[in-house]
């Protein structure tokens, strides 16, 4: 007789303890409740530009970023309640983050010791 033995393995969430992150996810937290969503990710990208004027060489701003977006896009609570379009929340918070993620190409890096 052998002894069943269950093994798990959770993976946590990507969070990169960066400035420009912090800086995001203290913006969010300030947000009026009475935005509708797609202002709210308006307001999001906002920060992004800001931040990109300091991150911009760096690829690694991007990729984090871009997780950033893909993982908040999964948060429902995130969203405007009362918000008619608010369906498109995870599309366009998404699409959003393919915006920020294809920005990387425009580094034009040909080494690519650059992306690590």
């Amino acid at each position: 007789n052998e002894a069943s033995t269950d093994v798990k393995i959770s993976i946590k969430s990507w969070d990169p303890n960066v400035p420009y992150i912090n800086n995001m996810k203290t913006h969010i937290s300030s947000l009026p409740t009475s935005l509708s969503s797609s202002d709210i990710i308006n307001s999001i990208m906002s920060v992004y530009y800001q931040e990109r004027k300091t991150y911009a060489n760096s690829p690694s701003f991007y990729f984090d970023v871009a997780a950033y977006l893909f993982n908040i896009s999964k948060n429902k609570d995130m969203k405007a309640n009362d918000d008619k379009h608010s369906d498109d929340w995870e599309y366009l918070l998404r699409s959003e983050a393919l915006t920020v993620l294809t920005s990387v190409l425009d580094l034009g890096l040909r080494d690519d010791s650059h992306l690590l």
